[in-house]
């Protein structure tokens, strides 16, 4: 992450922290996952720790009208039935990259948002993440092994767009 980079980030964070307005549309849907607590600051992290960590992305259009299901959310779908309501499940768009610990991946969602991923820290345990989304949801998130993260709920017309984010 470049210095630039990083103050714009820092900047972002710190004006969520102090701004009072409510962030809209988007939820907090979780399934599977645990919201990450203080870090344990170990001599030996920087010798566990793998040099990139590799992500998955993937954008879903869930929606009330009737369709096909899509095979590629599979997994998503039985995860997310009895969660929230919808008739159809669509992948839109998915990403992997192997990023570096504390390097930001930018990518746009179809509503035009920007989504900042950080990986913070990498072990046996999962994936500390750092995730904010423009005008929406902010916040650190250990992904674990196995267990993806699914953030939902921001608007694209009649439809909703769910985040799915796994750490492989």
């Amino acid at each position: 992450m470049t210095s630039c980079e990083a103050r714009r980030f820092a900047r972002k964070r710190l004006r969520a922290l102090v701004c009072a307005a409510p962030a809209a549309a988007l939820a907090l849907l979780v399934v599977g996952l645990s919201a990450a607590g203080p870090r344990a600051a170990r001599a030996d992290d920087a010798a566990e720790a793998p040099a990139e960590v590799p992500l998955e992305i993937m954008v879903l259009r869930v929606s009330d009208e009737p369709g096909e299901p899509d095979p590629r959310a599979e997994r998503v779908d039985r995860l997310l039935r009895g969660q929230i309501a919808y008739r159809s499940l669509e992948v839109v768009e998915s990403q992997e990259r192997e990023l570096p610990l504390d390097d930001v991946w930018t990518f746009e969602l179809p509503t035009g948002q920007s989504v900042l991923v950080r990986p913070i820290e990498a072990d046996e345990s999962g994936t500390l993440l750092a995730l904010d989304v423009e005008g929406g949801l902010q916040g650190d998130f250990r992904v674990r092994p196995g267990q993806p993260l699914i953030l939902g709920g921001l608007r694209q017309g009649e439809d909703k767009l769910v985040l799915v984010v796994h750490c492989r």
